[in-house]
């Protein structure tokens, strides 16, 4: 498990169990195999800016062409793992039953950061390293 400070709040990024990471990657591998060969740092340097606008487009494609199921799957699946802290305790971020956010300033922009900071935490042997801003880079 990690933290992550996102917006001033912060979360703690759970851990999946095996088949549930490997479900998340199966549905990601259409995306990931286009990409991941120029994603993965040459002589552990983390990706340059360039490196990340080259890869934005077959990335959003491959997002875009998902089915919706699919894409719900991934976030729901990522999300349930993620608390944020109130005071000293620690609440669930997401309602599975209602497939939205428990909190009202999770928009767009946090929802995928904290996506992203599951599948590092869970598939990062197959991802940028913990700390690479890939949506931040292949956004800017």
């Amino acid at each position: 498990m990690s933290e992550r400070v996102i917006a001033g709040n912060t979360y703690k990024i759970g851990k999946l169990p095996a088949m549930k990471q490997f479900r998340v990657f199966k549905r990601l591998m259409p995306i990931l195999g286009t990409v991941i060969g120029e994603i993965a740092p040459k002589d552990g340097a983390a990706p340059s800016v360039d490196l990340m606008k080259k890869i934005a487009t077959p990335l959003m494609n491959g997002i875009s062409a998902m089915p919706d199921e699919e894409c719900d799957f991934i976030i729901g699946t990522c999300m349930a793992v993620v608390e944020r802290q109130q005071s000293s305790m620690w609440s669930p971020v997401w309602n599975a039953s209602a497939g939205m956010a428990m909190f009202n300033d999770i928009d767009l922009g946090i929802m995928l950061q904290l996506v992203w900071a599951v599948l590092q935490e869970n598939l990062g042997s197959f991802l940028p390293a913990p700390g690479s801003d890939l949506i931040g880079a292949a956004a800017g």
